[in-house]
């Protein structure tokens, strides 16, 4: 099982509405077969933060199963709208 997680620390002149698109695809990524456990929101640690605000974790079977999930349109989808509305972008996949 491979543990997907990502966090966003968005642009300061992002507008709103680009960050919501930017959210709204994220969730979009449950929809991906093979995708289960999908999580998202708001980042509320009060400590080791380093201004990533909004995140989401995913869990998908095995290796295939992340390159899958990479190629499918959603993800394809989520990083056009993601990308140029983040200032840096934190990804850990997880073996578990």
């Amino acid at each position: 099982m491979i543990q997907h997680i990502v966090f966003y620390k968005w642009k300061a002149d992002a507008p709103a509405a680009n960050i919501e698109a930017a959210k709204a695809a994220c969730r979009k990524l449950r929809e991906i077969p093979g995708v289960t456990d999908f999580a998202e929101g708001k980042n509320v640690s009060p400590i080791l933060h380093h201004d990533f605000t909004y995140g989401f974790s995913l869990k998908v079977k095995d290796a295939e199963g992340l390159k899958a999930y990479q190629a499918h349109p959603n993800h394809v989808a989520v990083a056009a709208v993601c990308r140029p509305n983040s200032a840096e972008i934190f990804v850990a996949d997880l073996d578990c």
